[in-house]
């Protein structure tokens, strides 16, 4: 029938062979991000104590766990980011070093899906950053034309923006409290002066350093 469509119209072939080749690297790209997610797992599973792995065995099997693993399967396949899905796989496996709830799991899936490593590259560098001296709820941070150069080698001055601003609707920072001062630019006589402040919760702190420690193991 294929050989029979292409004598008659050989441009409909040529478009059917694009379609195989598009399908056939979407494929690819679905299995290398559960290549990371399985890997990730595996490296965690060998660590594990012999209780420990039966443990983990018996989490897996159970109505709860084959929930979970729905929950990141959507992630995993919707996100680029290898060190998300190393992250997710980390959760998954339940490392000691990062116990959450189940309320702060659901939310860091939210959270990160469809991150890319760029903007996690973007989010451990800020956390990098000396929060100021403002008395606040949560520590302040603030970045300007002052400091920003620590983290211009990931991102630019107007990624920055719209960077912070996804990440505040993602819940990965909070928005600073005093918001007329949140994102702030100079009128015409002040020069050229721009800032940007948000803050990081405990439980915010702790996302990232399950993406800090996913990065070092996809390194």
């Amino acid at each position: 029938m294929k050989e029979l469509v292409k004598l008659v119209d050989p441009s409909i072939a040529v478009v059917s062979e694009i379609f195989v080749v598009i399908g056939e690297a979407f494929q690819k790209g679905q299995l290398y991000r559960t290549e990371i997610f399985f890997q990730t797992v595996e490296t965690r599973y060998e660590a594990m104590t012999a209780t420990d792995k039966d443990m983990f065995k018996e989490y897996i099997s159970s109505k709860g766990g084959q929930k979970i693993i729905s929950d990141f399967a959507i992630a995993v396949s919707s996100t680029p980011s290898t060190i998300v899905n190393a992250s997710l796989a980390l959760l998954y496996s339940q490392d000691p070093e990062f116990n959450f709830s189940k309320s702060e799991l659901e939310r860091f899936i939210a959270a990160v899906s469809g991150l890319t490593d760029r903007k996690v590259d973007f989010l451990l560098e800020i956390q990098n950053l000396s929060p100021s001296t403002k008395e606040s709820l949560y520590p302040v941070y603030v970045v300007n034309k002052d400091n920003f150069e620590v983290l211009e080698r990931v991102v630019d001055v107007d990624e920055l923006f719209i960077y912070v601003s996804d990440f505040q609707s993602r819940g990965l920072v909070l928005m600073d409290v005093d918001q007329q001062k949140n994102f702030r630019f100079a009128n015409k006589f002040d020069g050229v002066k721009w800032s940007v402040n948000f803050c990081l919760s405990d439980t915010q702190v702790r996302y990232i350093a399950l993406l800090r420690k996913a990065k070092e193991l996809v390194a």
